[in-house]
């Protein structure tokens, strides 16, 4: 008695412990304390200062050298000093493309901060809806303790009467037994969602959201959803980069222009100098970097369509799963109404010495066991939805 009160008391307490707040707000807080997210806006910064870095500009150099002359006429002797003072600038149309190169890479890593943002949202979805379904698996079973207790203590009153036997009494007593096992289970595997929900977000508390529940997915809003892909996204990011890389190499057959600007003293005389630096970039080599690039570039269109059929063959098979599950949820839900019929059919019947205790104790045991079959259809039901959105990238709305 003192164990059931224990969990009976632990279960009904929760509501009061849990702090309700929207899907969106527990995705946010899941998101900022993940190490995904820790780890793109780090890439992003240190994109950003390259970025600054590479449109800065480059700093002066000094040039200064000395030697001896030794000419045929006496006076032409001495030392000849020479001092320069230099730059580098890039060239504006290359400098252009980097930029753009380096928006690319950005946006490429914001991508992919998207892709995986969507699935930690994908996991925790599915976490906590297996959470509310054990929620629900700890009710029943709390249920089905009391039952067991009440069937227990009518059986005590009539063994008591001598109406029934020893055995009798025990197979009531055994029954207890297992119900209060079934119902601690229950409330640890609720537990222990919970504590993958915490530890998903950093979140002391119970874990409790409003605008969540179990609901059949409409299977027409998929074909968008494919469309709209993180996954099939970063393909495109990803040829973008690259286009923007060949771009980049293209323009850079001038990529720097250095100037100086010095003065030269000789024995004799003095100059002025200047100087102009041109590095050439022609030959096989830019090419050949050219033609790497675009074959990456043609390698990620060719995956890009190869797995848009791929998902649209996963999602065709996804549907027929789902819509079998529906149905089979539908008359597992149909078959649990008429299971509770015949268990309060049986339960009065035994109170009244109508019926039997074997016969009772069946009623009971198949009316909990359609309840937790329907909560399993519903798991296999997420399951299936939460494979499908991990392939897609997209939470299936």
């Amino acid at each position: 008695m003192i164990l059931r009160s224990f969990w009976t008391a632990a279960l009904l307490a929760i509501p009061a412990t849990l702090g309700a707040m929207t899907f969106n707000e527990l995705s946010r807080i899941a998101y900022e304390r993940s190490l995904e997210q820790s780890a793109a806006q780090g890439q992003q910064e240190a994109l950003q200062h390259e970025k600054s870095a590479y449109g800065a500009f480059e700093p002066l150099y000094l040039e200064g050298a000395t030697r001896r002359i030794r000419a045929d006429d006496p006076s032409g002797n001495g030392n000849e000093y020479s001092m320069m003072v230099g730059m580098t600038a890039k060239n504006p149309w290359v400098k252009e493309a980097k930029n753009a190169e380096f928006d690319a890479a950005i946006r490429r890593v914001q991508g992919d901060s998207e892709l995986r943002k969507t699935l930690i949202q994908s996991r925790l979805k599915h976490e906590y809806l297996l959470a509310e379904l054990a929620r629900e698996e700890a009710e029943i079973y709390r249920r089905k303790q009391e039952s067991a207790e009440q069937g227990y203590a009518i059986a005590r009153k009539k063994h008591e009467a001598g109406r029934i036997s020893q055995m009798e009494l025990v197979r009531f007593e055994t029954e207890l037994g297992v119900a209060r096992k079934e119902a601690s289970e229950a409330l640890i595997a609720y537990r222990t969602h919970q504590d993958t929900l915490r530890e998903m977000t950093h979140i002391d508390t119970e874990i409790r959201v409003d605008d969540l529940s179990f609901r059949f997915v409409d299977a027409g809003t998929w074909e968008e959803t494919i469309k709209r892909s993180a996954v099939l996204e970063q393909f495109s990011l990803a040829e973008k980069e690259l286009s923007s890389q060949i771009e980049t190499l293209r323009r850079s057959t001038v990529e720097t222009v250095g100037f100086g600007v010095g003065m030269t003293r000789e024995p004799t005389q003095h100059s002025v100098d200047m100087r102009v630096s041109i590095p050439l970039s022609f030959g096989a080599k830019n090419e050949r970097r050219i033609a790497a690039l675009m074959a990456m570039r043609s390698a990620a269109a060719a995956q890009k369509e190869l797995t848009a059929r791929k998902l649209s063959i996963a999602a065709e098979q996804s549907f027929r799963k789902l819509g079998e599950l529906q149905r089979l949820i539908g008359e597992a839900l149909a078959m649990q109404k008429r299971h509770e019929a015949l268990y309060v059919m049986a339960a009065r019947g035994f109170e009244g010495g109508v019926v039997g205790q074997f016969e009772y104790l069946e009623t009971k045991n198949r009316f909990y066991a359609a309840q937790a079959e329907t909560l399993r259809l519903k798991r296999d039901y997420l399951d299936e939805i939460a494979k499908t959105e991990e392939k897609v990238g997209r939470i299936w709305e």
